[in-house]
């Protein structure tokens, strides 16, 4: 139950105090013609090659075996005070907005990451990956709304099935033979194309709104986002084609597009959604957030 009937708020409210400004700006990025081969690669992959629901979750029980194992995640993954703490909350939030997810043959399930960066990921078969760095510390979300936008875009990411295609892309690099954790590895250092993380964008955005969820959080969590980028980028050491290429080398090789495009994409989509979802309020959830106690529960 929500924590409080009062922070339901109504719908002329929820887009009345959008995010503006520079930190919110689309900005052409030429970069994302190198993304954009990965993403073509992906494709392809997916396309040559059809997996079932059931050899998908295969794959996943075996990588989720695993990952504990390897190097980034080991002595991290299902603390039991982690999961105490978060893990039966992000799962109730996953069951709530995967009442209208498109993938029911999958079986979705949360692990906990103790790690203080802002990040959350998928891998095949709906097995999803959540940092605690989402609930502490300065880049922490703000809203119940928040968390539902994150673990949205993680659920579409699988029902686009972008998991699959990078599982099969690295085990090509790697071979046949490369063992699970290797592969985990390069799952998660290949960078998904921008538009493939757009796609979840939409897609995680729509499902938190059809869960009744203010679509605009998104918008102001992406905003602080492009605030903390802006402020830890490091300043140039080299000048002249080395500064640029070493730059350009930096953003092919990030997994995520600019916080500040995210933040005005999202801002536009938040805005389609609002003119045409039916519902008359929105929920936000600071509260329940803070103290971990799912909302809303329609109706009112």
């Amino acid at each position: 139950m929500p924590a409080s009937a009062a922070e339901a708020i109504a719908k002329d409210a929820v887009g009345a105090n959008p995010p503006s400004g520079s930190d919110c700006e689309d900005r052409p990025d030429p970069i994302d013609l190198a993304k954009g081969i990965a993403g073509q690669m992906e494709g392809y992959v997916r396309s040559a090659s059809e997996m079932s629901d059931s050899d998908e979750a295969t794959i996943g029980n075996r990588l989720e075996a695993e990952i504990s194992k390897a190097e980034p995640f080991r002595g991290k993954w299902d603390l039991p005070a982690d999961v105490a703490r978060y893990g039966t909350y992000a799962q109730a939030m996953v069951e709530q907005l995967l009442k209208r997810g498109t993938r029911s043959g999958v079986h979705f399930r949360v692990h906990i990451v103790h790690d203080s960066a802002f990040n959350a990921f998928a891998l095949p078969g709906g097995v999803l990956g959540v940092n605690t760095g989402l609930f502490e510390g300065k880049t922490r979300l703000r809203s119940e709304s928040e968390l539902a936008a994150v673990l949205g875009h993680e659920i579409a990411h699988v029902e686009l099935r972008h998991p699959v295609a990078i599982f099969q892309f690295a085990r090509a690099v790697l071979g046949q033979d490369a063992d699970d954790a290797a592969i985990i590895i390069k799952m998660l250092e290949t960078p998904i194309s921008s538009e493939h993380e757009h796609e979840a964008d939409v897609r995680g955005l729509e499902l938190a709104a059809l869960a009744q969820y203010d679509p605009f959080a998104a918008c102001h969590m992406w905003q602080r986002q492009a605030q903390i980028e802006d402020g830890e980028k490091p300043r140039p050491t080299l000048g002249g084609l080395a500064g640029v290429v070493l730059g350009a080398a930096e953003k092919v090789l990030s997994s995520h597009p600019p916080a500040a495009q995210r933040c005005a994409r999202t801002l536009s989509g938040a805005t389609a959604l609002m003119q045409t979802l039916p519902y008359a309020r929105y929920y936000r959830g600071e509260r329940n957030l803070n103290e971990r106690l799912l909302g809303p529960n329609h109706p009112y």
